[in-house]
């Protein structure tokens, strides 16, 4: 009797061993003899955006978090440095002659869609010193491959001055490029 009670108490000690392993396919290779593909869904992404969150071009870092299989969830910034001419007063103050100008354009987007093909919708907000805020909205089309990223939205873009009003509205596109990782 202590045999076979010894026996069932080894047999399920190891049973339970080989059931707590991290992944499922080292269950499944084991147990089935058939492993299951790792998920391969990046979650960071560099890229190059021409038009879009930016006036002109944007440098991107963006992070991913699957909220499900149909929904994802995505957020991070970009940098544009330009050189303005402010010989002309643009409401702010006139400050004369040229300056260098860093924007930051932190973005949210929520991506709809399954492998590597989604829809993309979601606001960026436009960070820079010397103007009013300016929002942009991004509703699009993004395929995101195991290396590869590529993004195409329509990008419009309003002021929001210190009052509260709109102050102008700037119909605009972007495409986007870069490496996923």
């Amino acid at each position: 009797m202590k045999r076979i009670f010894l026996s069932f108490a080894l047999l399920f000690c190891t049973s339970f061993v080989l059931f707590s392993q991290e992944k499922d396919s080292v269950i499944t290779e084991v147990i089935i003899g058939t492993p299951i593909k790792p998920d391969t869904f990046k979650k960071n992404a560099v890229f190059l955006e021409l038009g879009g969150n930016a006036a002109f071009y944007s440098l991107n870092y963006e992070r991913l978090n699957k909220l499900s299989d149909n929904l994802k969830l995505s957020y991070g910034a970009g940098l544009e440095f330009i050189r303005m001419d402010f010989s002309q007063d643009i409401g702010v103050g006139s400050r004369g002659g040229k300056s260098n100008i860093l924007i930051i354009t932190p973005a949210v987007n929520l991506l709809f869609g399954r492998d590597k093909y989604y829809f993309e919708a979601g606001t960026s907000t436009g960070l820079f010193y010397i103007f009013p805020v300016a929002q942009t909205f991004r509703v699009g089309y993004r395929y995101q491959g195991e290396k590869v990223l590529f993004r195409v939205g329509f990008t419009p873009i309003f002021s929001f001055p210190y009052d509260g009003k709109i102050d102008y509205e700037f119909f605009w596109a972007g495409i986007s490029l870069g490496y996923t990782f």
